[in-house]
């Protein structure tokens, strides 16, 4: 895969992720639902010795905009 374009910052990406987030919530008007799937294994001593898994629901809610 050919890159169009590259470019490199001096800030850690978990602050762009951040920004990025924030920027998507201020453009939010109605709040959204998201629903995921989450598992887990443990490993102890080279072993797997413990399994969870469940249902995750995120919401997310738009910023409250100021009344002019």
């Amino acid at each position: 895969m050919a890159l169009e374009e590259v470019i490199v910052t001096n800030k850690p990406i978990h602050q762009i992720l951040a920004g990025i987030l924030a920027n998507s919530k201020n453009q939010l008007d109605k709040s959204i639902k998201l629903e995921t799937y989450y598992r887990e294994f443990v490993k102890i001593n080279d072993n797997y010795s413990k399994f969870a898994d469940g249902l995750i629901d995120f919401y997310v809610l738009p910023k409250k905009k100021k009344k002019n």
